[in-house]
């Protein structure tokens, strides 16, 4: 990455702003073209204050200051998801040998967060137990910080499938106060509504409906983005599922089957899929119940 001040003079000079038209009434000429230098640093408000006077958004900055490319990290959490999603076991060891000699060079804590959600995928993958120090580490990363930000958020999502039931619902807790921080924000409010999503499936596959009647609840009390429409749809399957689970077996399946429909008519059959089995799951207790 660049130093700050070199970006700023790209975005300054693409715009044709002069220095003085940029810092004015916010730090002096001479000062900001020691920033602009790397002589001096600035406080993250005078930053701020400086981007929005070129309509740049932090993220925007931060793309550009990559050289106008995505973190240089993103490759290995899509290449996790490729690999897990097709079964490519090969892939994720070679991820995890990958990661490991990185982290033997220096501590890295979103190097070792990729690890865990790597090797939790393999053992997943493998049918085998995770081994005790990953669990050990993921423990730490996830409930040592006071607050989560999207960072845990992400492992949660992540991990939660692979990990003991008790500690999911202990982590849960974090979970709902990042929800309540977070939920004004249509980006940050997404990926808690994710969190929240499967959670409540991996509650009703486990037979612990009263926990996802709970959880279900919070995330309809959510503002979702209009534009989510998988969020959307998956909020209008759960309260099918829980329709079904109190009874209302005829009102459950016209609503989980318009939700399945929907997935299908965007040719997402193997999300249809395996909402199919979570339903059924249901369906039969019902069955055994009655």
């Amino acid at each position: 990455m660049k130093p700050i001040g070199e970006t700023l003079k790209i975005i300054r000079t693409g715009k044709k702003v002069t220095q003085a038209a940029l810092s004015k009434d916010i730090m002096s000429v001479s000062f900001y073209n020691r920033v602009e230098n790397g002589k001096s640093s600035v406080t993250i408000e005078l930053f701020m204050a400086l981007l929005d006077r070129l309509n740049v958004t932090f993220f925007e900055f931060i793309f550009i200051n990559n050289g106008y490319a995505d973190a240089p990290d993103d490759y290995i959490w899509d290449n996790i998801y490729n690999a897990s999603t097709k079964n490519k076991v090969g892939e994720l060891q070679a991820i995890i040998a990958e990661l490991d000699q990185e982290l033997e060079k220096k501590e890295n804590t979103r190097f070792l967060a990729y690890k865990l959600i790597a090797s939790f995928s393999y053992a997943n993958l493998t049918q085998t137990a995770p081994a005790e120090e990953d669990r050990e580490q993921l423990h730490q990363m996830l409930f040592s910080v006071d607050s989560w930000t999207k960072f845990e958020v992400s492992i949660f999502i992540s991990t939660m499938e692979f990990i003991n039931l008790d500690l999911v619902l202990l982590y849960a807790k974090k979970l709902l106060e990042y929800t309540s921080l977070y939920s004004n924000s249509s980006l940050y409010g997404n990926v808690a509504s994710n969190a929240l999503i499967n959670l409540i499936l991996i509650l009703f596959k486990n037979n612990r409906t009263n926990d996802a009647f709970y959880y279900l609840s919070v995330l309809n009390s959510q503002k979702i983005n209009p534009k989510f429409l998988y969020q959307r749809n998956m909020i209008k399957f759960l309260n099918g599922l829980q329709l079904i689970e109190i009874g209302n077996i005829s009102k459950g399946m016209e609503e989980t089957t318009n939700a399945l429909n929907i997935y299908e008519s965007f040719d997402l059959q193997a999300t249809a899929d395996e909402l199919k089995t979570y339903r059924a799951h249901s369906l039969e207790k019902q069955q055994k119940g009655n």
